[in-house]
């Protein structure tokens, strides 16, 4: 701090102050903007547990996606996955939770018994006389494109 400022408790107005022109509500303003725009699209991840299966990216290979299990949680989105006999350092942004084969099969069954449920529900009809329905349409068959005249070509003319 300058001397003047100790002394007076405060910043004193030059004339090379008031050329400069104060930034920091422009830069303020800028930031309260780009928060609002980039928490817009961000999501809300649920943390991975220790022990959970999930998918891990795979960069390497013709597999993209490899079964692991959540060892521990590094940092706020960073986790040691035991991927094959090995274990690999992951963002969370490259973990998916797997389903196990006993989830699958009981999503199986919840599915088919709601199926089963759908179709035991009579189907709501409009009450009064049924006129049949017929099936050959009254209107003449026309194209529905527009048909191109062809010409002849002129070098075939002049031959």
């Amino acid at each position: 701090m300058r001397p003047d400022e100790l002394f007076v408790k405060r910043r004193l107005r030059t004339r090379l102050s008031l050329v400069q022109p104060d930034l920091q509500p422009t830069i303020d303003r800028a930031q309260t903007q780009q928060d609002k725009c980039s928490n817009a699209h961000a999501k809300d991840r649920p943390p991975f547990i220790a022990g959970e299966a999930v998918m891990v990216r795979n960069e390497r290979g013709t597999t993209k996606w490899l079964p692991g299990v959540i060892q521990r949680q590094k940092g706020l989105y960073t986790y040691l996955v035991q991927v094959g006999g090995r274990v690999r350092f992951c963002h969370a942004d490259h973990l998916i939770k797997r389903r196990l084969p006993a989830q699958q099969a009981d999503d199986q069954a919840q599915i088919q018994q709601d199926l089963r449920q759908a179709a035991s529900i009579p189907s709501v009809r409009p009450a009064g006389p049924q006129q049949p329905i017929s099936t050959t349409s009254q209107l003449p068959e026309t194209s529905r494109r527009a048909r191109q005249i062809t010409r002849p070509r002129r070098w075939l003319e002049e031959m």
